[in-house]
């Protein structure tokens, strides 16, 4: 599975890396090159196109299609304003399923065939899950 942590120019961005400390802002599932599956504001869990002016892309070694099914039935849910909220109060659940955070969204999908996320954890970032020792950074 390949993932793609990015950050863009606009200040929701720059506010989520200052928060999380990380230098990204945003990750996707990428599903074949230049189609990515996420979750964004405005739009929720979409399939899309988006480029952004910085952007790395990761793999994790996962022998199953499950993470993929969980995201194809993830499309349409609504974007997760108060994850952002959730990094500052740290008393939120991150994996409840109504509406997703873009790296609750992928972390979500990753636990469904192995835990490597934390359970416990009020939030998950996009810099949480390019540290993780499981990820390899492939470009």
């Amino acid at each position: 599975m390949i993932i793609k942590l990015s950050a863009s120019k606009n200040v929701f961005s720059w506010a989520i890396r200052k928060i999380t400390g990380s230098p990204y802002s945003h990750v996707d599932i990428v599903l074949a090159e230049g189609f990515y599956l996420g979750s964004q504001p405005g739009t929720g869990v979409v399939l899309h196109k988006e480029v952004c002016p910085f952007e790395h892309f990761y793999e994790i070694d996962i022998d199953s299609e499950i993470p993929l099914t969980f995201l194809f039935d993830q499309v349409g849910k609504k974007y997760d304003y108060s994850g952002i909220y959730g990094f500052l109060t740290k008393d939120r659940d991150w994996q409840e399923d109504d509406c997703w955070f873009c790296s609750e969204l992928v972390a979500a999908s990753i636990n469904k065939v192995e835990k490597i996320f934390p359970d416990e954890a009020s939030s998950i970032s996009p810099g949480d899950i390019a540290k993780h020792p499981r990820l390899k950074r492939i470009k």
